[in-house]
């Protein structure tokens, strides 16, 4: 299953081994991620005062690209009838609480694009 705003170039061969070694139930592709602010960042007491500037902070994290492998027994954390829109975040919260196997595969941040803002919708463009 993927998001409808991501395109991939990774080897899906490779993410599907992966998934299926490892037994998870539910694998996500996750991808490093660093933001650098163009701007310091206030620190402050606990009284409000400043207690310091961080000039131009980075911020990593890994981050979910949308892409997913899922085995049958996810279906087992899915409501019987939907009669609304079931977002991957609640699927996933949901077989969290089932403690179900899920794993991230990870993959470059060159491997992925997110074309869902327009921004990186164009810059995507520029790299094909």
């Amino acid at each position: 299953m993927t998001n409808c705003d991501v395109i991939f170039d990774i080897d899906f061969n490779n993410f599907y081994e992966f998934h299926k070694k490892n037994k998870y139930d539910l694998t996500l592709v996750g991808s490093y991620e660093e933001n650098l602010l163009s701007y310091g960042v206030c620190k402050l007491k606990k009284n409000g005062l400043l207690k310091a500037i961080e000039e131009k902070p980075s911020f990593s994290y890994l981050a979910n690209c949308g892409l997913y492998l899922m085995s049958p027994k996810i279906f087992k954390v899915m409501p019987k009838k939907i009669n609304n829109p079931l977002d991957m975040n609640e699927l996933i919260s949901s077989a969290l609480k089932q403690k179900l196997k899920i794993g991230v595969y990870f993959v470059s941040k060159k491997s992925w694009y997110d074309v869902g803002q327009w921004k990186e919708y164009k810059n995507t463009l520029d790299r094909f």
